[in-house]
């Protein structure tokens, strides 16, 4: 799948709940777990990935690739870098957005923070207005 659907979807679900704040709820930030502002459960791009089809709870027991029978969360960049085809500056505004995210910030201001220190190529804007 294309980091450029994510970002689409991303932007999307941002702009149906801009002031949704994410919470771990103290347990460390989770994929698949976590409870939101608007009552939904899991960070957004949990949400994100999981309404592309991805069983998001993978990403919370994702192997270590150094180690054996090592698990942990790892963050978005790592895994759009394994498992998404993209450009390095979409992933890295991935990056700041979650960054953002799990620093408390609402999606809305998270998706602007990343959006003031990455330009990304019109195509990954435009697909965001023909969703």
């Amino acid at each position: 799948m294309l980091v450029s659907k994510v970002i689409a979807e991303l932007r999307k679900i941002v702009q149906l709940k801009p002031e949704t704040i994410y919470s771990s709820g103290g347990h460390g930030c989770k994929y698949a777990d976590g409870t939101c502002s608007d009552g939904s459960i899991g960070c957004l791009f949990g949400q994100v990935l999981s309404n592309l089809g991805e069983d998001v709870k993978r990403f919370d027991n994702y192997p270590m690739l150094c180690q054996e029978n090592i698990y942990y969360t790892p963050a978005i960049d790592k895994i759009l870098t394994n498992e998404f085809e993209g450009t390095a500056e979409e992933i890295n505004w991935c990056a700041k957005v979650q960054e953002h995210q799990d620093n408390g910030c609402s999606w809305k201001e998270a998706v602007k923070e990343a959006d003031l220190q990455f330009a990304l190529e019109p195509s990954a804007i435009e697909n965001v207005s023909s969703s």
